[in-house]
C-alpha cells in the first residue's frame, strides 16, 4: 500500500482559497472554508477540532442563507468578473456568434 502524502496547511490553504475564488467567479457566494489533511489523521478519523470547525462553517452558511447576508468584498468580485466576461464576449462578438 502506498504511503499517504501529507500536505502542510501552507499548501492546503491556497487550494481552499483558489476553490473559493473559483466559486466567486462562477457567481457563488462562499462564506469560508475548512479542510483536513487525511494523511495526518489517526485512523483516517476527523479530530474533534476539525469537526467543530466544519460544524461552525455549516452554521455560518445556514445563517448567511437564512438572513440573506452577503459580504461586500465577495459581491464586488462577483460583479467584477461578470462585467469582465460581458466585455470579453462583446469583444469576441464576431468569433463567438452563439455566445452573444
Amino acid at each position: 500500500m502506498a504511503h499517504p502524502v501529507s500536505l502542510p496547511a501552507a499548501v492546503i490553504k491556497p487550494i481552499a482559497e483558489y476553490m473559493n475564488h473559483f466559486l466567486i467567479t462562477t457567481g457563488i457566494h462562499p462564506v469560508g472554508s475548512v479542510w483536513a489533511t487525511m494523511g495526518n489523521l489517526a485512523d483516517s478519523q476527523f479530530t474533534d477540532a476539525i469537526c467543530a470547525e466544519a460544524f461552525a462553517l455549516g452554521e455560518k452558511l445556514v445563517t448567511y442563507w437564512q438572513k440573506k447576508k452577503r459580504m461586500k468584498r465577495v459581491d464586488k468580485k462577483i460583479i467584477e468578473f461578470k462585467d469582465w466576461m460581458r466585455e470579453l464576449v462583446s469583444w469576441q462578438k464576431a468569433e463567438w456568434p452563439y455566445e452573444y
